[in-house]
């Protein structure tokens, strides 16, 4: 009696289903990071928003009505960010295309042509630029970029990411380095903001401290 034998893999082919295997792995961990990438960005340009409302309602001088206007603006802003970034977070569907499509690019271009008004064209002694704004324009490009990336991708649930053989320890890193990227972009801009200057350094806590309010007009 003859037994049939398994016929060899071929090195080649070999090879050609181990690069399949790594493709299919970066495409399940890829959309997956970029997707918590982008949900920690909207978190971050929503505390921004709220650190640039702070600051006008605090800080700013000039046309009072003007000055709501802006506070009003960041903190409406700010809640819905978190809204949708919450939204981005819990679900891999594409969550509010419409926010993401249309408001987002709205805002960004509507707080860079502030910012650049009020370093640039306002009168010399009262030029200023506002850094929290600037990285709010910053994470409002990520959140653009990772929407861009998503758009061009098949939509891939947790569970999908699960069943892969993608490793945990890749998938893991992918978020840390979204996680150091958007705090990276966010603390100087809080720091920048009012309520950073108001706040204790780590050093100082459990010290009386009494904050200062800076002067009207620090900030234009």
């Amino acid at each position: 009696m003859t037994t049939a034998s398994a016929a060899p893999i071929s090195p080649r082919l070999h090879a050609d289903l181990s690069g399949s295997a790594r493709h299919d792995v970066h495409v399940a961990v890829m959309p997956e990071v970029v997707r918590v990438l982008c949900g920690l960005a909207g978190y971050g340009a929503a505390l921004l928003y709220a650190g640039v409302g702070s600051t006008a309602l605090l800080a700013w001088s000039g046309i009072p009505t003007l000055r709501m206007s802006v506070v009003v603006f960041s903190l409406i802003w700010a809640v819905a960010l978190a809204l949708w970034a919450t939204a981005v977070l819990r679900s891999s569907r594409r969550s509010w295309p419409t926010f993401a499509k249309i408001l987002v690019p709205v805002a960004v271009t509507v707080t860079l042509g502030a910012t650049l008004k009020s370093a640039m064209f306002a009168p010399l002694g009262e030029r200023s630029l506002d850094i929290t704004a600037l990285c709010a324009v910053a994470l409002g490009l990520i959140i653009l970029a990772c929407r861009g990336y998503l758009q061009r991708r098949p939509t891939t649930s947790s569970a999908d990411v699960g069943r892969s053989d993608a490793p945990a320890g890749r998938l893991l890193l992918g978020l840390a380095a979204a996680s150091v990227l958007v705090a990276a972009v966010a603390t100087p801009g809080l720091a920048a903001s009012t309520a950073g200057e108001f706040a204790v350094p780590h050093s100082e806590h459990g010290q009386n401290l009494q904050p200062v309010l800076p002067e009207p007009g620090h900030h234009h």
